[in-house]
């Protein structure tokens, strides 16, 4: 049986699902205050002011300037009808990225209430407004047919954006909405990522040059794996040597294979010094899309012995520098940012979380039970985590 029981997800804490409406003023609108609300696909509303503006901000986003050109047209366009559309593509490929740097037009101004019945919120909120909502890693129907009822369409040009995996034809037909396929960056979209994760304002030398361009190109225009790979890169001593041996780990067949794209991402894992796996495998004791409160993490870490002290160094500062390291891995998202510029809370793709319980899986990590699954009492697994949320629906 497991040597501890976790319980990471607290449904009375601050970020219980469904606790967040974003106000907001969308340039191009009508000059009466307008909404957006962004809605995670199992029903919970992000809360996410001007720190989390300032982080999109950061982040390196090469290749998406005319997709989100078409699609703002699309959303400020003078139809009067509720209309939507649905950003469709694979994991890793962007959709969140691009749905948030439209989110987060440097036009928008933002404000938050919140209220525990989300259905009534959102039809009192909208009710005679003009609107901009969006849902994103739409892959069940019921999400929408749960909220479909509180979006009004009172003939003010309110839009519905989604984003989506899916590109069944009935399922668009469900949502009412056009598919706008998100296409793979091209090579030098790729390579151009790949350069501003690794060297940021530097150049890059011409003796590394064809073979970045060559790990860029077997990236095969996933930007999650360019982002990801580009992590390894970047702690590594920068030596042709190393970065033939990358290029020959890397998988060019990740689109139509997933194993393979999982054991591209899994290389980050591999190289990482020997205290930061199990920091990186504790993020999948936490539910996907869940906003980690730094704080929390750091706490469990210490807890679990994963962090030593160093000289003069504190257990928290040492943490934080973990942290940090992952992040410039590009393997964990800031979400939130403090005041001080200190990082508040953090977030993993989805396809990062599945790595984090594949790997957990495999080395006897962690289980975690979902609602009543029964545990065999021969496993023998070092951590239980039980999502207290679950058991309680």
């Amino acid at each position: 049986m497991a040597d501890k029981t976790i319980d990471v997800f607290n449904p009375s804490s601050e970020h219980e699902a469904s606790t967040s409406i974003e106000k907001e003023s969308v340039m191009g609108f009508e000059d009466q205050p307008e909404m957006v609300i962004e809605v995670e696909a199992f029903g919970k509303l992000e809360e996410m002011g001007g720190s989390m503006a300032a982080t999109i901000g950061e982040e390196a986003v090469v290749g998406v300037e005319d997709e989100a050109y078409e699609i703002k047209s699309w959303l400020m366009a003078e139809r009067k009808k509720l209309d939507a559309v649905s950003i469709v593509g694979i994991p890793g490929l962007g959709k969140t990225t691009l749905a948030r740097k439209l989110y987060y037009d440097d036009s928008v101004l933002t404000s938050d209430l919140t209220d525990k019945d989300l259905s009534e919120e959102l039809y009192q909120c909208l009710k005679g407004k003009r609107y901009l909502i969006v849902l994103d890693d739409i892959w069940d129907i019921r999400v929408w047919n749960d909220l479909k009822g509180s979006f009004l369409d009172d003939n003010k040009g309110s839009r519905i954006l989604f984003t989506t995996r899916t590109k069944d034809g009935a399922f668009h037909a469900q949502l009412n909405s056009r598919p706008h396929l998100l296409r793979f960056l091209n090579e030098n979209e790729s390579w151009d990522l790949l350069k501003e994760k690794i060297f940021h304002k530097e150049s890059c030398s011409t003796m590394l040059m064809e073979v970045g361009k060559q790990i860029a190109r077997k990236c095969a225009g996933l930007p999650l794996a360019i982002v990801v790979v580009a992590g390894l890169l970047a702690k590594k001593e920068k030596t042709k040597e190393w970065w033939e041996r990358v290029t020959e780990s890397v998988s060019s067949h990740m689109v139509n294979d997933r194993k393979q794209y999982m054991d591209t991402l899994a290389l980050s894992y591999h190289h990482l010094r020997n205290h930061l796996q199990p920091c990186f495998l504790y993020f999948g004791a936490f539910p996907e899309d869940y906003e980690i409160p730094v704080w929390k993490l750091i706490w469990l870490w210490v807890a679990e012995g994963f962090i030593k002290k160093h000289g003069e160094e504190s257990l928290e500062d040492v943490a934080v520098d973990s942290l940090n390291d992952l992040i410039e891995r590009s393997l964990i998202i800031v979400a939130n940012k403090r005041s001080d510029g200190g990082v508040k809370s953090c977030r993993i793709h989805d396809m990062l979380h599945d790595l984090c319980l594949r790997k957990a899986e495999e080395e006897g990590f962690l289980q975690r039970i979902r609602g009543y699954e029964q545990v065999s009492s021969s496993s023998s697994w070092r951590r239980l985590c039980i999502h207290s949320h679950l058991l309680r629906r």
